[in-house]
């Protein structure tokens, strides 16, 4: 992302996400709701629980998973190929 790439679709989403997520939590701060979890209202929870998954959606489109690289012996073959899977 600070390198000039630009986010694909999903990216875009979850950057959304996790910014409204974050907008959301500091508007709930200031609004008086009864405490739900561990001393947070619901609206509260239900923002993080945005931030989280645009977090981990960004995450999954700036890094994505790489082939593992695995051996492949051809029976009766000295030599060793190395496959993408």
């Amino acid at each position: 992302m600070g390198t000039g790439q630009a986010l694909d679709a999903a990216g875009l989403f979850g950057a959304y996400l996790a910014l409204s997520g974050i907008s959301r939590f500091l508007v709930e701060y200031l609004r008086i709701n009864e405490p739900a979890l561990l001393g947070l209202t619901q609206p509260q929870l239900w923002a993080l629980v945005s931030l989280i998954a645009g977090v981990v959606l960004i995450a999954l489109t700036q890094y994505p998973r790489r082939p593992r690289q695995v051996e492949a012996r051809a029976p009766g073959a000295d030599e060793t190929a190395r496959l993408s899977v």
